[in-house]
C-alpha cells in the first residue's frame, strides 16, 4: 500500500514563502499573464499534493492571498 506523507504546516509555511519571494522573477520570466498563472499553478499544484485535507483549505486561502498581493489572476 502507498503511504502518502505530508508537508506539515511549517514546510508548507516555508513553500509559500519561497513561492511569495519568486513571484518577481516569475512575472520576469513570463510577462505574459496567461503563462504567468500557468507557472504558478505549476509551483502551487507541485506542493499541493503532500498536504494532508486537514490542511488544504488553509493552503488554498494562502495561494488565494499570495495571488491577490502579486495581482495574479487565476
Amino acid at each position: 500500500m502507498f503511504d502518502m506523507s505530508y508537508y506539515t504546516r511549517e514546510q508548507l509555511q516555508e513553500i509559500l514563502s519561497e513561492l511569495d519571494a519568486a513571484i518577481p522573477q516569475m512575472k520576469a520570466s513570463h510577462p505574459d499573464e496567461t503563462e504567468l498563472v500557468m507557472a504558478f499553478a505549476e509551483r502551487a499544484n507541485a506542493a499541493g499534493r503532500n498536504v494532508s485535507d486537514a490542511d488544504a483549505g488553509w493552503f488554498i486561502e494562502q495561494l488565494s492571498a499570495i495571488q491577490h498581493r502579486h495581482s495574479i489572476c487565476g
